[in-house]
């Protein structure tokens, strides 16, 4: 951070002034330190040389020990500022813990992680569900990442679980029914890549409405004749059927 240099009060040019024109008619810089003093102790105290009816103002000179006074004390107080905004909250969330808060805001998933003592364990998230009400419960472990769509009702959430660099795979969890959910590879109608050796992904895109949900089925074939594959797809949640858009 490139550091701010002090500035002496500016002059100003000879002028016939009002009462309260000694304070005002000043350069930027002069009147944004004369605004910190104000607001700590008053123009006049801030400067004891300013006739106070502005009567025969002519070029004051300040004395160098009040320059130096006053900005070391307002560069003082922009120190303490900037100090105590670098103090943490001690009632800061953990960092660790990541929050996914349902529309209605009555209820939350939360992707917290697991403690372990082996440092070169792969890292590990608990999926809880938290409810008004109701005991929060893990719904599931993941280890890279996630993505949450809740529907606008806040009646359910679609998840996409990344579960490894090839694979990932989407499902839908009912909130008032939360042990019960619906796998959207299992729905996959049959796709030329389904049985073979790719990189599959089956990812939700979002509610197109409350009874539909976008899933996209994508990746690339690791065997002969290679090529990448993106099917979009639209899941029915009273049928459980997938079709093809």
């Amino acid at each position: 951070m490139t550091p701010q240099h002090a500035v002496g009060w500016a002059a100003v040019q000879p002028t016939s002034m009002g009462q309260s024109g000694n304070c005002d008619r000043l350069t930027p810089l002069f009147n944004l330190q004369l605004a910190i003093c104000r607001a700590v102790v008053g123009c006049k105290a801030a400067h004891p040389t300013f006739p106070a009816d502005g009567r025969n103002y002519r070029r004051p000179v300040v004395r160098a020990t009040i320059i130096v006074r006053e900005v070391m004390s307002i560069r003082l107080f922009a120190v303490l500022v900037a100090l105590l905004a670098c103090v943490p909250d001690a009632q800061a969330k953990d960092s660790r813990i990541r929050e996914y808060v349902s529309p209605d805001g009555k209820t939350r998933l939360s992707a917290v992680a697991v403690e372990s003592a082996d440092t070169e364990a792969v890292p590990e998230f608990d999926l809880r569900l938290s409810r008004q009400g109701q005991p929060t419960i893990t719904i599931d472990t993941f280890g890279r990442d996630i993505d949450v769509y809740w529907r606008s009702d806040s009646k359910y959430v679609a998840v996409t679980d990344w579960i490894s660099s090839n694979v990932a795979d989407c499902y839908v969890v009912a909130v008032n029914a939360p042990d019960l959910r619906s796998s959207m590879s299992r729905s996959v109608p049959k796709l030329p890549e389904n049985g073979g050796n790719s990189h599959y992904y089956v990812s939700c895109q979002g509610w197109e409405s409350p009874r539909r949900l976008r899933v996209m089925v994508s990746g690339h074939t690791d065997y002969l004749p290679f090529h990448d594959f993106n099917y979009k797809l639209i899941y029915d949640l009273e049928t459980h059927r997938m079709t093809r858009r």
